[in-house]
């Protein structure tokens, strides 16, 4: 069983034989895939490589091309996907607030200088710190409310013998 923790013992999400799982190893590629068995120390997960292909009869059908085994040692994954997204929003809106913060300042700021008129001027300093404030708010989310879904260095992935 490989499960995946809080520094504090708190179990996030466990994985056994037979379960899906998505994870990047140290060296940066990822593998998604069900996990076949987990023994001595690795976990065996089986890659299903798939495609579509077009028939005599001119259809196209989806089929598993091939399907490889691979061993990890659970000392080598950096991180699992123990989270599901659930709403759009959630993690979309740090994104959406930043670039329109920061579109807005700078589309504000070349206008005035094309135009000629004073950046300082009270009403502009307003809509210029709204559009601040905007990206502020966003970086903010993005920095402080994690979504990308996989472990994080501050949990631990842990190797549980079973038998």
């Amino acid at each position: 069983m490989i499960s995946v923790r809080k520094k504090n013992g708190a179990i996030i999400k466990t994985f056994f034989a037979g379960s899906p799982i998505v994870f990047e190893t140290k060296n940066g590629s990822y593998i998604d895939g069900r996990i076949k068995e987990i023994k001595n120390d690795s976990l065996f997960t089986t890659i299903y490589n798939t495609g579509t292909f077009m028939t005599n009869l001119g259809v196209t059908v989806f089929d598993t091309v091939s399907i490889h085994l691979v061993s990890v040692h659970y000392k080598d994954i950096e991180s699992i996907k123990v989270f599901i997204r659930h709403r759009f929003l959630r993690g979309k809106i740090d994104k959406l607030l930043m670039y329109g913060g920061a579109g807005y300042f700078g589309l504000n700021v070349i206008n005035h200088v094309i135009s000629g008129e004073s950046l300082t001027a009270d009403d502009n300093l307003k809509k210029l710190g709204i559009a601040a404030t905007a990206f502020g708010i966003g970086l903010i989310i993005n920095k402080f409310f994690y979504v990308n879904r996989f472990s994080r260095k501050k949990h631990k992935i842990v190797y549980v013998k079973m038998t």
